[in-house]
């Protein structure tokens, strides 16, 4: 399988089930967003999450999630407080980029990030912001991302990496 196997789709409200499934596979307990918390975010700004779906069962096997605010440094609160999201917000938190294990390898993140660029650089956001693991700084530098600082996040009581994409001197 290759990515021309897989749609890529913004969510919807009907895919809470699939997403919240991919979310605690991927994440930790603590990590995990809850899905109260994830149906929110879907209701307030699903349009800032795009999926991945196999085309031959049409299952959701993978997601990019965000959410638009003003601000340029990630808190704790873009994982659960609706209040925090500014649909047209000049900048995306990505709170989320999961791919279902028996789907890495084939490039979906990637591919999830390079479309989720494109199409937020279409609507004029001037930055991409995420944390990740400390491993996982090398894989989002492919991804064009760059390192900012240990992030003021401590979300499920970890110490993240902030990394952050300019979207504007993109080519």
């Amino acid at each position: 399988m290759d990515v021309s196997d897989f749609l890529f789709r913004g969510s919807r409200v009907e895919d809470i089930d699939a997403l919240v499934n991919i979310e605690n596979i991927c994440f930790t307990e603590n990590e995990a967003c809850k899905r109260e918390d994830m149906l929110k975010r879907l209701k307030k700004v699903g349009n800032l999450t795009l999926v991945a779906v196999n085309k031959k069962n049409n299952k959701v096997i993978a997601f990019l999630s965000g959410v638009g605010t003003n601000e340029d440094r990630f808190r704790d609160e873009f994982f659960f407080d609706d209040n925090s999201y500014f649909i047209d917000g000049d900048n995306i938190m990505l709170v989320g980029l999961a791919v279902l294990p028996e789907y890495r390898g084939m490039g979906l993140g990637k591919e999830l990030m390079d479309r989720y660029k494109l199409r937020e650089r279409k609507n004029n956001r001037k930055r991409l912001v995420l944390t990740c693991h400390k491993e996982l700084v090398p894989m989002y530098i492919k991804m064009g991302f760059k390192e900012l600082d240990w992030s003021r996040s401590s979300w499920g009581n970890v110490q993240w990496m902030e990394m952050f994409c300019n979207l504007q001197n993109e080519k």
